[in-house]
């Protein structure tokens, strides 16, 4: 009981309202009993000395029985009429015994007994205000908590609305306003000294060059995974993409905020052959290609993929373009 009460007054039990009530109940009953033992003895010891006689008293009512003993002369004339007062003596003597007996239990032999018994009765009015002041206590206490449990619903309800709501606005928000990956500037490094403007494809050196990767959307766009091959033939781009299959490389990752770019860097698998120069000569059917694809996902955990193909075109200018095949090229 002690432990719950402490726990009460701590505040930290709350979920039950019988629980409180019960403890009040407890000490409410353990105090009172507490306070009243002392007042049940006193009276218990005060009424036992009313109901014992007192030496004085035992001597008195001893002379009053003397006193009214018969005379020869009376019991000679024990068969008249008169006989019938000599019981009233021994009555009067018992009542004036009684009235001994009621001084002797108020008298000052007994004051201590009677103090103590205000002061018990004091003490148990006083115990009982302070269990009522407590049961009001516990009642404001256990109002209190309710209003507080309460308004922490009530608060939790409005952040979980709007939480609700700041999930739906953003989920929204991605949804008409997606992240989307585009990949342009594909520039090959010139191999050897610069200076010396040599060609820009040679034998015995592999292809090297950057790209970039934009966010055109209006949300972050996180890559998940990247690659990007190069891959030269003499005939047009076959059905089976050349990079089906193989592991990604990543040349690009990390996050890319709405109208940001992220650079990323490339190199053939093999050095270039013979046939390196031909690729400048307009009339050869010899193409070089660097193609890869880009796979992210948006906040909601949609993921999406953009594959890109560039051609590097003799009689465009030299530059690479995109070419024209929904298979190679295409952004989701």
């Amino acid at each position: 009981m002690f432990h719950e009460f402490k726990r009460i007054i701590r505040g930290q039990v709350g979920e039950s309202r019988s629980t409180l009530y019960r403890v009040t109940l407890q000490a409410s009953i353990a105090l009172a009993l507490l306070v009243s033992v002392p007042f049940v003895c006193i009276a218990a010891s005060t009424l036992s000395q009313i109901e014992e006689p007192s030496p004085v008293a035992s001597a008195t009512a001893s002379q009053a029985s003397s006193s009214v003993a018969p005379s020869p002369a009376l019991t000679t004339t024990a068969t008249t009429p008169t006989t019938t007062e000599i019981p009233a003596r021994p009555k009067a003597a018992l009542v004036a015994n009684e009235s001994m007996n009621w001084l002797d239990a108020i008298g000052p032999l007994t004051w201590s007994n009677w103090a103590l018994a205000i002061f018990a009765a004091i003490a148990a009015l006083i115990a009982l205000r302070t269990l009522r002041a407590i049961s009001e206590q516990a009642r404001i206490a256990n109002e209190s908590l309710s209003a507080e449990r309460a308004a922490a619903e009530a608060a939790k309800a409005s952040a979980d609305a709007a939480k609700a709501q700041t999930e739906s606005s953003q989920k929204t928000l991605v949804l008409t306003q997606r992240p989307k990956l585009i990949v342009r500037n594909i520039v090959v490094k010139t191999p050897g000294d610069p200076l010396r403007q040599p060609a820009l494809f040679q034998p015995g050196c592999s292809v090297e060059g950057e790209f970039q990767v934009v966010n055109v959307g209006g949300t972050p766009a996180t890559i998940t995974a990247s690659g990007c091959w190069v891959f030269w033939n003499q005939v047009a781009l076959p059905m089976h993409r050349p990079y089906d299959g193989l592991t990604a490389n990543n040349p690009v990752d990390g996050i890319l905020q709405p109208g940001t770019f992220v650079s990323g860097r490339f190199m053939s698998d093999k050095p270039m052959d013979q046939h390196a120069a031909e690729i400048f000569q307009a009339g050869n059917e010899w193409y070089l290609y660097v193609m890869g694809w880009v796979e992210y996902r948006d906040d909601l955990g949609f993921v999406r993929r953009t594959s890109f193909c560039r051609k590097y075109d003799v009689r465009r200018g030299r530059r690479f373009f995109a070419v024209d095949d929904p298979d190679y090229e295409h952004a989701d």
